[in-house]
This record gives structure tokens, C-alpha cells and sequence, in this order.
């Protein structure tokens, strides 16, 4: 039987404190997520969704447990190899868009690319995401010029450049209003389909988990299917 593209086992995660007993956020979470498969992981606040997505992400590590990427256990990875795997397979939004003010639009999409070499060829796969979700008309306005709804467009664009496998979004909607978080629920269903994209996110909206394949719920530290 083929691997699952992401696989958790036993992952548990806490965090000391002085003079006090250790927090523990996450309690032997297990997760299999299929290539391909768009997934909501909801939850009270301070559950723990965030720091489940940063191990996800290769963010942090877990103190217990595996973080598997197609049967290969990356939390064991140093820093370096663990940080070459991140920024070449995986893509990160976030509820603030992060861009920089000084920036374009285009400029803002393509500041992963500048770390091996901005070329040509990032250009025009800029330039096709920016037409894609509506935006080709704005590559020279600055993010002060661009409604919220926009400027998150901008930050999921500039997450699917360097053409990543799995794309982790935590409250991508949750600075946006009723309109522009359905536009961006609706944008991410098209995008995990036509980038061929696993998608995770984190989210407090019961419409966009509604949108996922599949939604779990993470409570008290545990990871179960949600009702």
C-alpha cells in the first residue's frame, strides 16, 4: 500500500514553563493526509491548531512522535536539510498577509524566488498566478493600495510560486469580511484542484472548513473528526 503524502504518529508537543508545570498543547496526534486531499482542522482558541500547523511546516519539532513526508521521517532532519525541504515542497499563508509595504504586488510574489535566483521563468508564473486570481491589473500598486481581500490573494500567490506540494494556511480568512472570505474559500478549492495542491488549514470558519474534503477537530490536545 502507497504511503500517505503527510503522516503523523504519536506527535506530542509541550512547552515549559519556570516554577510551573510544562503546557502540553498536543497529545500523541495522529493524521494521514493523501496527496492531493484538502483538509480543515478547527477548534476552540489556544487548542493548539497553530502549533500543530508549524509542525506540519517543519516550523518546529514535536517532543514526541513522527512527521512523515511520503514515508520519510523529516523531524530527525537538522536544520538545514529540514529547512531545504520547507522551502522547496511547502507554501505558508497566513490570517495577515505579511507583504512588504516598499514592495510592487509582483515584487511581493516574488521574494521567495530570491533567495536561488529570480528568473524569467518565476516572472511568468507571477504573472499567470496575478491573472489567475484576478489580480493582473495590480502588479504595480503597493499593498496600501489594495483592499484586504486583494492583499491575501497577493500572500496565497506569492505561497504558490516556487510551485510548492502542500500549502498550509492558518486563518486565511479570518481578517477578511463576509464577501472576501468566501472569494477566497472559492480560490482555494480552484487552486487545490488545478495546482494539484495539499492543502491543510486552520481555520475558525465553518464555511471554509465546509469547503475541505474533509474537516477534523482538534480538542484538549487531540485530533479527531469533527461533527
Amino acid at each position: 500500500m502507497q504511503a500517505p503524502f503527510l503522516r503523523l504518529n504519536g506527535v506530542a508537543k509541550r512547552y515549559l514553563r519556570p516554577d510551573a508545570p510544562a503546557v502540553e498543547v498536543l497529545r500523541r496526534v495522529d493524521l494521514d493526509v493523501a496527496a492531493g486531499e484538502s483538509v480543515a482542522i478547527v477548534g476552540p482558541s489556544g487548542s493548539g491548531k497553530t502549533t500543530l500547523l508549524q509542525l506540519i511546516g517543519l516550523l518546529d519539532l514535536p517532543d514526541e512522535g513522527e512527521v512523515s513526508f511520503a514515508g520519510q521521517d523529516v523531524a530527525t532532519l537538522a536544520e538545514g536539510p529540514r529547512q531545504l525541504l520547507r522551502n522547496e515542497y511547502i507554501g505558508f499563508v497566513f490570517q495577515l498577509h505579511h507583504l512588504l509595504p516598499q514592495l510592487t504586488v509582483l515584487e511581493n510574489v516574488l521574494v521567495p524566488a530570491w533567495a536561488t535566483g529570480c528568473t524569467a521563468a518565476h516572472q511568468e508564473r507571477a504573472q499567470e498566478l496575478l491573472a489567475r486570481v484576478g489580480l493582473a491589473e495590480r502588479s504595480e500598486h503597493r499593498p496600501a493600495q489594495l483592499s484586504g481581500g486583494e492583499r491575501q490573494r497577493v500572500a496565497l500567490v506569492r505561497a504558490l510560486l516556487l510551485r510548492p506540494a502542500l500549502l498550509l494556511a492558518d486563518e486565511p480568512t479570518g481578517s477578511l469580511d463576509h464577501a472576501g472570505a468566501a472569494d477566497l474559500a472559492e480560490l482555494l478549492v480552484e487552486l487545490n484542484q488545478t495546482e494539484k495542491l495539499t492543502m491543510i488549514t486552520v481555520t475558525h470558519s465553518r464555511e471554509l472548513a465546509a469547503c475541505m474534503s474533509r474537516s477534523l477537530l482538534l480538542q484538549d490536545g487531540v485530533l479527531r473528526q469533527s461533527a
